[in-house]
């Protein structure tokens, strides 16, 4: 078997599937020519051919294309997967999990209807916070580059519920595009989020990832969040909403 990895800090550039297509955490780029088995290098790679009695380690959020290789007088080819439970895996389940999302994102029908009128306003602050706690990187670049152009307008075919097609800035919540205005319209709502917000950046800091890993894991929980608060079908606009935002 021919193994292709790429690190995980090239998670920015390997364009990746939006986290709700079925291909989530799979590459939209073809790394192999299957012809020649070769690897196509649009991305820094290792490629490692497995000979019978070999084993490899992965370790965790390594991107990873693996083909079977023709072989003199062999015409199987077998191997066996065994997955640990890693440090990282646990982390980015956890935080996408529901029940370590703040309520009022994961069932925002139930919330009061004052709160319900600034719930965009919460999701563009909480959202906010996450990214200027946990990256280098300012809102645009993080989102709007790294998630929306790398995973949503490189797609040849979306699905509806996908796609990112019509967007228009004037038409982004006010709410969501300034957190001092969403601080004015409810400052104890503002001071629930941001608690929120700053006790689920330290639980992903305390994990002690790589920065890679740590951007990876806070791409999809953003993509999740968004998509609870205003649907699938909107969660594209309102991801550029976001990365356009102060």
């Amino acid at each position: 078997q021919r193994f292709v990895l790429i690190e995980t800090k090239h998670w920015k550039k390997i364009k990746l599937h939006p986290f709700y297509h079925p291909s989530d955490r799979q590459s939209q780029l073809e790394l192999f020519d299957f012809k020649s088995g070769s690897y196509r290098k649009p991305l820094p790679a290792m490629v490692i051919d497995l000979r019978p009695g070999d084993l490899l380690h992965l370790p965790p959020y390594y991107f990873h294309r693996v083909t079977a290789m023709e072989c003199e007088n062999a015409t199987v080819s077998m191997s066996v997967n065994v997955f640990s439970n890693s440090k990282a895996g646990r982390l980015s389940t956890a935080v996408k999990h529901t029940d370590n999302i703040p309520a009022y994102f994961v069932h925002p029908s139930s919330v009061e209807e004052k709160k319900q009128k600034l719930l965009v306003g919460a999701l563009g602050y909480y959202v906010r916070t996450l990214v200027h706690s946990l990256t280098n990187s300012t809102m645009k670049e993080f989102v709007l580059k790294s998630i929306i152009q790398e995973r949503y307008l490189t797609q040849d075919q979306l699905s509806e519920a996908l796609e990112c097609d019509g967007f228009n800035v004037t038409l982004c919540p006010s709410l969501m595009m300034n957190s001092e205005e969403f601080i004015k319209a409810d400052p104890s709502f503002a001071e629930q989020v941001k608690a929120d917000a700053e006790k689920k950046v330290e639980t992903i800091k305390q994990a002690e990832l790589s920065p890679s890993i740590q951007e990876l894991v806070l791409a999809d929980t953003i993509e999740r969040v968004v998509t609870l608060v205003v649907s699938l079908e909107r969660s594209c606009m309102f991801l550029q909403c976001l990365g356009n935002s102060i």
